[in-house]
């Protein structure tokens, strides 16, 4: 479960935080966090397997994207009104001059993913309801325990109603607003194995 960092001083919602309220309580708190439900909760290192794997996706996913899409690394997404999660990847619509003055909304973004190793229970317990509730059509999550990439379509009320798992030896396809523009291996974007390289202890 997320732990809970605290909460600005006058909340007017009941111990819940909306948006707003947290980008002001963000802007000068000096720590990693995000607002998930209402409430501030601390964001986790990036370890050097983390690092990795966000560096290769980003770059596997940049050589496929159509025009009008780019990638925001590790920046919020608004989802109205209690969530603003720092999505490692988010494939979004426009330039970034469009997001001069705000932060993308669900109706911005084609594809969210997380890259999940002490997150995982998080990013699919947590995370993923709040995405599907506001229509993000796509979410991934880069399962590193797993070595197994689990894509999520077709958003419903609280969950997502199709869940594929891709594993090493796999490709899966990248799909931007209906439309597939490419596939990525899975085993391309996956820090290496020691127990498969052999450089286990």
């Amino acid at each position: 479960m997320s732990t809970i960092v605290r909460s600005p001083a006058q909340s007017l919602h009941a111990g819940l935080i909306t948006i707003d309220e947290f980008e002001k309580y963000e802007e000068s708190c000096g720590e990693r966090v995000e607002l998930v439900d209402g409430h501030i909760v601390g964001r986790s290192e990036m370890g050097p397997d983390h690092v990795l794997a966000m560096g290769l996706l980003k770059e596997a996913l940049e050589r496929l994207l159509p025009k009008g899409r780019f990638i925001r690394e590790d920046k919020p997404v608004r989802i109205p009104e209690f969530n603003q999660p720092f999505p490692d990847l988010a494939v979004v619509r426009g330039k970034l001059r469009v997001y001069a003055a705000h932060h993308p909304g669900p109706e911005d973004v084609s594809v969210i993913i997380e890259i999940s190793d002490t997150t995982l229970h998080k990013d699919r317990n947590e995370k993923l309801p709040n995405y599907a509730r506001c229509g993000i059509p796509v979410y991934w999550i880069v399962n590193l325990p797993g070595r197994q990439v689990e894509l999520y379509t077709a958003p419903t009320a609280d969950r997502y109603d199709s869940k594929t798992v891709f594993t090493a030896g796999q490709s899966f396809p990248v799909v931007i607003d209906g439309v597939e523009v490419g596939q990525i291996a899975v085993a391309d974007i996956l820090p290496s194995d020691p127990a498969v390289d052999g450089n286990g202890a």
